[in-house]
């Protein structure tokens, strides 16, 4: 995800420039900072997702009764949730990077 952000920001300066609006790769790079910026959002929600997972089941080893069992209502949860977000991650990551 680091060369994700690095590559937005790259793109971001250039779109940030007074003359960018002029350039032939205008649209091919603003359109690819849309698509990076959704992909980083969904790597930070995956990111999330992967932290509360792990407490999820910390807690649930480690307490009994109703705690015990919301732990592991929560850790089904963000199982389903993680798979979803990994199949559109997939998704969005298989599609063609335009041409620097």
């Amino acid at each position: 995800m680091i060369n994700l952000k690095a590559e937005r920001e790259e793109i971001q300066a250039f779109l940030s420039e007074p003359n960018a609006y002029s350039s032939p790769d205008f649209s091919a790079k603003n359109k690819r900072f849309t698509e990076l910026e959704k992909i980083i959002e969904k790597g930070e929600m995956r990111e999330n997702l992967e932290k509360n997972l792990e407490e999820a089941r910390e807690l649930a080893n480690l307490e009994t009764g109703e705690l015990a069992e919301l732990a592991k209502m929560e850790i089904a949860e963000n199982e389903e949730k993680l798979a979803a977000l990994e199949q559109e991650l997939f998704r969005n990551a298989s599609t063609k990077r335009p041409e620097r």
